[in-house]
């Protein structure tokens, strides 16, 4: 998921940072259940880690998580089995995640000299970013204030995607 916070509206969750995590971890929460299920079915189990962001009350997102989840009985919350935030160093999939990130970036955010993308690492990887065997969106990848801010990219594989 990736956010172009200039597209926000400036009474949007821009605003507070807390309510932007919350809801950010949310969207990312629900998005990791349906793809876990999607992928093995509904008796698989899951148990979500978040990197621990440094200054951040990580128990007012997990309350938050929580509230949201009672009020979307159709998401298959009971997969998951333990949210946790752990500190990066703690497992290799943190550092899967950072790779990812970065290969994310790369694609959609130009350079500061001349302003290109090089989405090739992103693509390199993309069978296993999809959420189906036809698009990444939403499940795989979302961006920000919606999903055209992705598809709109030239590289972007998905042309048939109206999601």
């Amino acid at each position: 998921m990736y956010v172009v916070k200039s597209a926000l509206r400036p009474d949007s969750y821009l605003s507070d940072p807390q309510r932007f995590y919350n809801y950010l971890a949310y969207k990312t929460y629900k998005s990791t259940l349906w793809a876990a299920r999607n992928w093995k079915g509904s008796n698989v189990r899951v148990w979500t880690r978040f990197g621990h962001v440094r200054r951040h009350d990580h128990t007012t997102t997990a309350s938050y998580i929580a509230r949201e989840a009672a009020a979307e009985p159709k998401v298959p919350h009971d997969l998951e089995q333990g949210i946790r935030w752990v500190s990066a160093d703690r497992y290799l999939e943190s550092q899967a995640a950072d790779m990812y990130g970065g290969f994310l970036k790369s694609a959609v955010w130009p350079d500061g000299q001349f302003g290109y993308t090089e989405p090739s690492y992103l693509l390199s990887i993309w069978h296993q970013i999809r959420n189906s065997g036809d698009c990444v969106i939403p499940l795989g990848l979302m961006s920000m204030p919606d999903s055209s801010l992705v598809r709109q990219n030239a590289w972007f594989p998905c042309q048939r995607c109206e999601k």
